[in-house]
């Protein structure tokens, strides 16, 4: 049920961004003076992270996550009162005790301009999620889920708040869950 949800949501956000590139009310020349496309780099770290771990033998349990920093590099369109998008490739890394998880994530965001200072933005991603520190290593992938609010600061410089989710199905000496990290994430994005 969880995978066929993310499939429907994909599948809107991809309509969605479909939908931002295709101009019904202007010209084209009017649209893409009001567009601001930046290849971006992105640097995060995360507030109250939290990780919910089910299966692996045992109970399902909550841990604090000590640390967790995210690096990335994509490509965001942004308009003023109208849709855009924003493709990425983040790594994350975190760690929980004694044992540390890494990230690779493909994302996708859906974004809307509220203004010429700010704006809002909803998407998923797709996480290749490794383990390091269990008696045997783990790795598996899955779907997750970002949605937040940015600030333009400056012509260079974004800061976002986003709620993100990274959820993996992992295999760990045999045994399987799910691991569903959670946080929020203060993130500044460097634009060129």
């Amino acid at each position: 049920m969880k995978k066929q949800l993310l499939s429907i949501l994909l599948g809107s956000l991809i309509g969605i961004s479909a939908k931002a590139t295709v101009n019904t009310s202007t010209s084209k020349a009017q649209k893409e003076s009001s567009a601001n496309s930046n290849m971006i780099f992105t640097v995060g770290f995360a507030v109250s992270p939290k990780s919910e771990v089910a299966g692996f033998g045992y109970s399902p349990i909550t841990y604090d996550i000590k640390s967790s920093y995210t690096l990335g590099f994509g490509y965001q369109e942004l308009s003023v009162r109208d849709f855009g998008y924003e493709a990425a490739v983040e790594y994350t890394i975190a760690s929980i005790s004694t044992v540390g998880f890494t990230n690779i994530s493909l994302v996708g965001n859906a974004n809307y301009g509220l203004n010429e200072k700010a704006y809002a933005l909803a998407g998923l991603n797709y996480s290749y999620m490794s383990s390091i520190g269990f008696e045997t290593n783990g790795s598996g992938s899955g779907f997750g889920f970002q949605l937040g609010i940015g600030f333009n600061i400056n012509e260079k410089i974004n800061f976002e708040i986003v709620r993100k989710n990274q959820i993996a199905d992992l295999t760990v000496g045999g045994e399987s869950g799910t691991v569903d990290n959670s946080a929020f994430e203060l993130r500044s994005q460097y634009l060129f």
